[in-house]
């Protein structure tokens, strides 16, 4: 752990800039400590993948690397500087750097046994027999956010908690959306300029939704938005499952002029929220435990709600 007077910092780099640093770390750990051949160290790969290290102090303690399939390699910490929750830190970077920058939804690597545990507390598991590399027993470990197309929360909370993960397009942001609302179980509350079709249509968190309406007789999910006239007279499957359900599921209007860009935004069970900076153009941050954060956005969200929103009767006629 960090006390008042250590700065930890992680740096994303290529290995034209800063192989030096990496070699050294890696020279150190992989050759000299554990009896790693250099041939075995040193490969290919090292010139397209990507590069992180770790700085506590403006000094180097530990890095690794990412190649374009996902699989994390070097995973390296100077050994004064192991058990610390450096290695850790690191390890998330690398995760959120693979999400915000390459769209990468599952992580696997190879772990000698020893770090077994370590990879298992932030989410890791493992998969395949016990295999010898450079000389060492290591296994196989894959970190998904996704298991079987549906969203896995508790995965992401291991190794996504208080963190923010950003979104700049239509893919990452349905991602975000799903890994929110993987857990909820009573509340969800979405606040939108228009329900953009592209992104609230999904099938998955159609499903979702309605898994949450009816299997808890508790639950409450309502839907604020600030134009309703292009729902008018296009279909849209969140309107019309709200028809269905209408005593779960509410559809409000507001009147009052605001910037969407500044206000959209989406809760569930008062733990984990979406913001948009921009809704148009899908952009914005997730965040799976921001209690705080959720209970300003729910006060404001309800005020709205009940002062200054009223229902739209051509919402609320059922299509056949």
């Amino acid at each position: 752990m960090l006390n008042n007077h250590q700065t930890l910092k992680v740096q994303t780099v290529n290995w034209q800039e800063a192989s030096s640093i990496l070699s050294s770390i890696r020279r150190t750990v992989f050759i000299e400590e554990q009896g790693v051949a250099e041939h075995e160290e040193w490969d290919t790969e090292d010139e397209h993948a990507q590069h992180f290290i770790v700085y506590l102090n403006n000094k180097p303690i530990g890095c690794a690397r990412l190649l374009a399939s996902g699989q994390i390699g070097r995973f390296a910490i100077l050994t004064e500087y192991r058990n610390q929750g450096f290695g850790q830190q690191l390890l998330r970077h690398i995760a959120k750097h693979a999400w915000e920058t390459n769209r990468i939804n599952t992580l696997f690597l190879h772990a000698q046994l020893s770090a077994l545990g370590f990879y298992q507390k932030l989410g890791f598991c493992e998969y395949g027999d016990v295999f010898l590399d450079a000389g060492i027993e290591h296994k196989s470990m894959r970190f998904s956010l996704f298991t079987e197309g549906a969203a896995t929360q508790n995965n992401a909370l291991k190794l996504f908690d208080n963190s923010v993960l950003r979104f700049e397009d239509r893919e990452n942001a349905l991602n975000a959306l799903l890994l929110c609302i993987a857990n909820a179980r009573k509340e969800v509350r979405i606040y939108s300029s228009k329900l953009d079709h592209s992104l609230y249509s999904d099938s998955q968190f159609i499903e979702k939704l309605s898994q949450i309406a009816r299997h808890n007789r508790n639950s409450e999910i309502k839907v604020l938005l600030q134009n309703s006239r292009p729902l008018h007279s296009k279909r849209h499957p969140l309107i019309e499952l709200a028809q269905r359900l209408p005593s779960k599921i509410q559809v409000r209007i507001t009147a009052r002029t605001v910037d969407p860009t500044e206000t959209a935004c989406i809760t569930a069970d008062r733990k984990q929220i979406i913001f948009f900076n921009n809704e148009d153009a899908l952009k914005g941050f997730l965040n799976l435990n921001d209690q705080l954060e959720v209970k300003n956005r729910i006060e404001e969200f309800d005020y709205i709600w009940q002062k200054q929103s009223e229902t739209d009767p051509n919402l609320q006629r059922l299509s056949l």
